[in-house]
């Protein structure tokens, strides 16, 4: 006589402190290398340590989507290991519930660009994460990434039939206080795009001009509950490239548009500044006076009144 089989039982998946702090951060960021794991969350550990986690997270093997983790190589053209970055895989999808529109996979088949697109735009929010975390005067109240707005935001303008609206590749409000007291001094709504230089004259117009368009319309301040806005390009480079030729390119491109739009006003909205991507978590672009507006020749800070 055949014993009966007993069914197989599903160990509930138990997840420490450290591992679940890695798994937010890449749902809220999307994607992310260990040196931006490890700069976010855990700038007292070494980089072994956070590696070690993530190796566990990600089956230590790269494309492996089923695991907790999704690990890739980085494109380079450099010889050699390649830097590895992570995102949710299909386990951590179902562990936290992560919405649909995202699924893993999709990072293996990205364009170099693409990658290094969201790569560097991961590494500005962490620093921009990183400085409102050590700063008491000021404090990030909201944050949105592309990757959500894109979902979101193309569903409000289609409930509203709306025209399509542009999304940023970030949307972030600040909140600016009083060091000593805490109080609330104002709010500073800034809309970032991550810049690689590889948007020419017409079409970078075209983009600074839907962007004016969508924020002088009622969507802008319905979707984001704000009306002032900052719209901050970050021009992202590596050492080896001079960055000046294309932030004064882009200056002279957006003056031409608020001249032809008769805004020159709006000037002092847009914000241009180049990184190289491997200094940002210097942190510098937010302590000093590095951003330019069209036509006003003194850099300012960011993040002030």
């Amino acid at each position: 006589m055949t014993e009966p089989q007993i069914p197989k039982t599903t160990q509930p998946l138990t997840l420490n402190d450290k591992e679940e702090l890695i798994l937010d951060m890449l749902r809220d960021l999307g994607y992310a290398t260990a040196e931006d794991i490890q700069f976010l969350r855990f700038r007292e550990k070494s980089q072994a340590y956070v590696r070690a986690i993530l190796a566990k997270l990600s089956g230590g093997q790269d494309y492996a989507a089923g695991e907790l983790l999704y690990r890739f190589p980085v494109p380079s053209t450099a010889k050699g290991t390649k830097q590895r970055a992570y995102a949710l895989g299909v386990k951590a999808g179902e562990v936290k519930a992560v919405a649909g529109y995202y699924r893993p996979s999709k990072a293996r088949y990205l364009s170099y660009y693409q990658t290094l697109h969201n790569l560097s735009l991961t590494r500005f929010v962490c620093s921009a994460l990183v400085w409102c975390q050590t700063h008491p005067e000021v404090r990030l109240a909201d944050l949105r990434l592309c990757y959500e707005l894109a979902r979101t935001l193309g569903q409000a303008t289609a409930e509203n039939k709306a025209p399509p609206a542009p999304v940023p590749d970030g949307w972030m409000n600040v909140e600016l206080l009083d060091a000593e007291s805490g109080t609330h001094i104002t709010y500073l709504p800034i809309w970032i795009e991550i810049d690689q230089g590889s948007m020419y004259r017409q079409r970078f117009q075209q983009h600074v001009a839907d962007r004016i368009e969508f924020i002088r319309s009622e969507q802008y301040a319905n979707f984001f509950g704000a009306e002032a806005v900052r719209i901050v390009y970050a021009t992202i480079t590596n050492r080896s490239e001079s960055p000046r030729s294309r932030l004064s390119a882009m200056r002279s491109w957006t003056q031409e548009v608020l001249t032809d739009l008769e805004l020159t006003d709006w000037s002092p909205v847009f914000y241009f500044t180049s990184l190289v991507y491997e200094d940002i978590y210097t942190l510098t672009h937010f302590s000093d006076p590095v951003w330019y507006s069209p036509g006003e020749p003194t850099p300012k800070r960011l993040l002030e009144p």
